[in-house]
């Protein structure tokens, strides 16, 4: 059985005070928490979703690099977003980031997040590149 290892994620914020890793890996997997439209101090980024999406997408994609993945690996995606309405945008928004890089997902509306102002939260798991 793969042992879980946790990742240190240049970038992100310590996750650990708030009883949470950023990332783990096991075996040829990379599984990202979720992230949210924030920065590295836990300032939300802007009150408006795209931001916040796109905010949300790099820190997973922070997270993957420091795992040795990349957001073409993804074989899971699940997305929360406060106002299901902002699924739209955020399809468009991963067509401008991922390209044609898709991933399987769920996306989940009406959702309270983790702090107040959060709009969008997206957890993956993708595998490891080898060498």
């Amino acid at each position: 059985m793969a042992s879980k290892i946790s990742v240190d994620v240049p970038g992100l914020g310590d996750s650990r005070r708030f009883a949470y890793l950023q990332c783990v890996t096991a075996g040829e997997f990379a599984f990202v928490a979720g992230q949210t439209g924030v920065d590295e101090n836990y300032d939300i980024v802007s009150p408006d979703f795209g931001p916040q999406a796109r905010q949300a997408i790099d820190n997973v994609r922070l997270a993957l690099e420091a795992a040795g993945s990349n957001l073409a690996n993804i074989v899971s995606m699940t997305v929360f977003l406060a106002d299901i309405r902002d699924s739209t945008e955020f399809f468009k928004i991963c067509h401008d980031v991922m390209g044609d890089d898709l991933a399987p997902s769920a996306v989940l509306g009406g959702v309270d997040l983790a702090l107040p102002g959060l709009l969008i939260e997206v957890q993956a798991t993708a595998t490891i590149d080898q060498p």
